[in-house]
């Protein structure tokens, strides 16, 4: 069983932590050169997260142009066209 902490989760989170005794911590990627290439397209990228295997216009595309390159099992990420964050169902442009 794996465990990922939230860095909002407090008491409760913690609780569960000691009862299974596994904590595992997050790394923050920076995905900002990824938006910058690829705005409103889709990307396969390897195990890093990080290198970007192949692109497309749809997920299909990306995964196809990935696989073709000998990559078994990418990761798909829709890389959006606007930067925005939301606090609860609050939405706004950075």
């Amino acid at each position: 069983m794996q465990i990922i902490l939230n860095p909002q989760c407090h008491q409760s989170c913690g609780r569960l932590v000691q009862a299974y005794g596994i904590i595992e911590t997050m790394k923050a990627i920076d995905w900002s050169p990824v938006y910058k290439k690829y705005k409103g397209k889709w990307v396969a990228l390897a195990d890093d997260e990080v290198t970007v295997l192949a692109s497309g216009e749809t997920a299909k595309e990306a995964w196809e142009k990935a696989l073709k390159s000998g990559f078994k099992n990418p990761i798909l990420l829709g890389v959006p066209e606007k930067l925005t964050y939301f606090v609860g169902i609050i939405e706004s442009e950075i």
